[in-house]
């Protein structure tokens, strides 16, 4: 696996992993794989495979302890870097799709929607991210919160929101690692799509982090926003389901 991918793979676990611990959730850092224990909300995924070396055994004993823990209960898992065949240890591919970076580089296009960006400060703001989000992602049957009030106190952890006329129309977060900021969940409300409020808050991001490498793995439909905003593929990221 690439150095970049590694990057990626650990930035992705750091910021789940502080996520579902806030929430109450235990996370557990393995040299070869990350993973959470079950119950936490559906968005973050039961195990992030860490790009480390290691030989097949090895990752079998590792996803062994994984699948110990889970007991009957079925997850889904993300290897950053698509090199893993969990074919062999019973696990169904999803779906693999490339992974973009974007180096570090001046960014000095103006805005391109009328989006009034924010940092979400307090419980109510947070209160309101989530509930874009959930619209955003189509789970707002999801009855339970997704991000815990204490994660505002997390320096690296920055949830966005964008609003125009007072609503919020877009939602995101970013989580700064050593040598990556990580851009995950950039979501639009149904009634506000197709307006451009998805493209401005990842040039947003962009603005905001010109002097840091960023990281994400957009849906195929999203990829020309990211490219246009100067990201070129990293790598692959697989899903997969455990048996």
């Amino acid at each position: 696996m690439s150095v970049a991918s590694r990057s990626k793979a650990r930035n992705a676990a750091s910021w789940i992993d502080i996520s579902v611990r806030a929430l109450g959730y235990a996370g557990h850092f393995h040299p070869l794989v990350w993973w959470r224990a079950p119950g936490a909300p559906s968005i973050y995924p039961g195990a992030v495979l860490l790009g480390e070396s290691g030989s097949p055994q090895e990752l079998s004993v590792a996803m062994g302890e994984v699948r110990a823990a889970w007991g009957k209960q079925s997850f889904y898992l993300w290897d950053v870097g698509g090199e893993s065949d969990l074919a062999r240890l019973g696990f169904h591919h999803l779906w693999t799709r490339p992974w973009f970076v974007r180096r570090p580089s001046p960014w000095e296009s103006e805005p391109t929607s009328e989006v009034e960006f924010s940092r979400v400060q307090d419980v109510s703001g947070l209160l309101a991210y989530e509930k874009a989000s959930k619209a955003g992602l189509e789970s707002e049957d999801d009855p339970g919160p997704w991000h815990a009030e204490s994660t505002l106190e997390d320096e690296n952890i920055s949830y966005v929101v964008g609003r125009r006329g007072g609503e919020v129309v877009v939602s995101g977060v970013t989580y700064a690692s050593a040598d990556l900021v990580g851009v995950y969940g950039i979501s639009t409300p149904p009634k506000f799509r197709r307006r451009g409020y998805g493209r401005a808050l990842l040039e947003h991001f962009v603005a905001r982090h010109a002097g840091s490498s960023l990281g994400a793995w957009p849906d195929p439909v999203y990829v020309s926003i990211y490219t246009d905003a100067g990201f070129e593929i990293g790598g692959e990221i697989a899903a997969w389901l455990s048996p």
